[in-house]
């Protein structure tokens, strides 16, 4: 997968979000790795799909910070729910600052929930986007 990254990223989108879906978590890191890097719009599907199913704790870290850099508004709503849902803070943590990439004012309820976190950066992260 790695040796797809100096290819022209016409070719890249196809040939690397069906590993998103491979048995071998190595796999799958590398192919949201490599796909985060590149940025295509044509990835941002595969990659919400990835955040929403994967188990992998460094595998959905990367793909909400691919959401967030992607600017996926369509990513908002499952975002919000994960900034307030998810067990694990730094995942919170990430949602929330994925949802300040973002801008959507839909968010800000998400947001304003998030104030409230256990975990003062997810706090701290929060109050810095609502204060724009």
């Amino acid at each position: 997968i790695y040796a797809l990254i100096n290819f022209d990223n016409n070719i890249i989108p196809p040939k690397v979000t069906r590993f998103l879906k491979d048995k071998n978590g190595y796999l799958r890191l590398a192919a949201i790795t490599l796909l985060s890097d590149k940025l295509d719009r044509r990835t941002v599907g595969a990659i919400r799909e990835t955040f929403l199913k994967e188990k992998l704790y460094e595998i959905r870290l990367i793909a909400i910070k691919a959401l967030g850099k992607l600017k996926d508004k369509d990513a908002v709503d499952i975002l919000m729910e994960a900034a307030i849902e998810e067990p694990d803070h730094f995942i919170r943590e990430e949602c929330v600052i994925s949802l300040g990439k973002i801008g959507d004012t839909k968010a800000i309820p998400a947001l304003i929930e998030a104030l409230k976190d256990d975990y003062k950066d997810t706090q701290l992260k929060a109050s810095y986007i609502l204060k724009g």
